[in-house]
């Protein structure tokens, strides 16, 4: 009986080791489970903030270089804007003097032909001037000459050339006027 009572408490033993060996191997395959689960969320928590992280910075990224096109675009119009109002400035400068240069030409001319005017001289240079001037125009565009005989042209003809026998006869002609008009 002893010997049974022996074998049973050890065959208890054997299973209570049994039980407590299965128990110490659940408990470590529990623990390396445990373990394991909390490295793969540990890793999946460092993966999801270094996709948070990344997409920050991209998000950073596009912000600045948008901003940056945005700030280019706002200076190119700016000086746009700059160039053609200086422009414009110019232009108005410009005209001004150009204004005041013919405002100041015309005063000059209206002073000389006052002066011009007052003598008899005068009269005749102007007389003269505008003859030249006729001959100018009329003589601006032409590429062929034709040459006349003056003893053709005949005096008071008025398709005649301008002479200077024509232009001394409108000489002594304003000549005449005027002292006809003094006395």
């Amino acid at each position: 009986l002893a010997n049974l009572e022996g074998q049973t408490q050890i065959a208890t033993q054997q299973q209570e080791r049994d039980v407590r060996m299965q128990q110490m191997a659940a408990e470590a395959e529990a623990r390396r489970v445990q373990v394991k689960a909390d490295s793969e969320k540990a890793q999946a928590e460092a993966l999801a903030l270094a996709q948070k992280v990344r997409s920050d910075m991209e998000a950073n990224t596009r912000r600045t270089q948008a901003q940056a096109e945005a700030d280019s675009i706002r200076l190119k119009a700016q000086a746009e804007a700059d160039a053609v109002k200086i422009q414009a400035d110019a232009m108005i400068s410009q005209a001004k003097a150009e204004a005041e240069a013919i405002a100041m030409k015309a005063k000059a001319e209206a002073e000389r032909a006052k002066l011009l005017a007052a003598t008899p001289l005068g009269e005749k240079l102007s007389l003269l001037e505008i003859y030249g001037d006729v001959v100018k125009q009329s003589n601006e565009g032409v590429q062929k000459i034709v040459y006349v005989d003056p003893t053709t042209t005949q005096a008071g003809n008025p398709f005649s050339l301008l002479t200077l026998q024509t232009l001394q006869k409108d000489l002594v002609q304003l000549g005449g006027t005027g002292q006809n008009l003094a006395a």
